[in-house]
């Protein structure tokens, strides 16, 4: 890997959209403006179930964290990581923060600037309940609490990829309460994460590919790869 800037920001792209990752991810470089070094990572996000993919996500996730401590970190020091995931790539940021938060010491958690998730297609109790167990259970609170500067997901009301299909693929997966889409209705708990703002861009967004369009959400998406982002 040739020598980076002493800050990076990481594109994680969504569900069948890995043949055109560099594309998105140069979109988003053209639509806010980041002083740094900017990489599309690319995942095997293309499969004949939506299953698939979202299990796939959260394995990406963690190769990605893996790939940041054994090759991005050993070869760049402490070149702050900036992160944002669209859909499931969304899903895929919060696995690396858990992989992350088990593997780097507590000191070198400096490393990992802001993680923002764009369109989450995940479930919003991942992110509050602690305690849960079971399949395809997963627990993202303590992660993002400890190891980024901060974390964002942006949601849209009117985003219907996740506020309807990936509700009734998770309603047929496993019970799913109603509103549980992530990247449609924000976070609703009460223990969400303190360094984890949840933003709403319904008046701005109208479906889930329009987040990084010019008359999408890119200065609001700019802002929080600053950390800079309000609700």
């Amino acid at each position: 890997m040739s020598e980076l800037a002493d800050s990076v920001c990481i594109y994680v792209h969504g569900f069948g959209s890995n043949a055109l990752a560099a594309e998105q991810g140069q979109s988003l470089a053209n639509n806010i403006y980041f002083d740094g070094d900017f990489l599309s990572a690319k995942w095997p996000a293309t499969t004949l179930t939506y299953t698939k993919a979202w299990d796939r996500a959260a394995e990406y996730g963690e190769k990605l964290a893996d790939w940041l401590i054994d090759e991005l970190w050993d070869e760049n020091g402490w070149t702050k990581v900036n992160v944002v995931g669209h859909s499931l790539g969304g899903r895929a940021c919060f696995n690396m923060l858990n992989r992350l938060h088990e593997e780097l010491p507590w000191w070198e958690y400096d490393r990992i600037g802001n993680v923002v998730t764009v369109g989450p297609a995940d479930h919003q109790r991942f992110v509050c309940d602690r305690w849960e167990t079971g399949d395809r259970i997963f627990h993202y609170h303590d992660s993002i609490e400890s190891a980024p500067d901060s974390a964002y997901a942006f949601y849209s009301g009117s985003d219907e990829a996740v506020g309807t299909l990936h509700e009734l693929w998770a309603g047929l997966l496993w019970w799913t309460p109603d509103g549980e889409g992530l990247g449609a209705e924000g976070v609703q708990c009460s223990n969400a994460p303190d360094n984890l703002t949840t933003v709403d861009v319904t008046n701005s967004v109208s479906n889930h590919c329009d987040y990084f369009k010019s008359d999408g959400a890119p200065g609001r998406v700019e802002s929080a790869v600053w950390g800079n982002q309000s609700p």
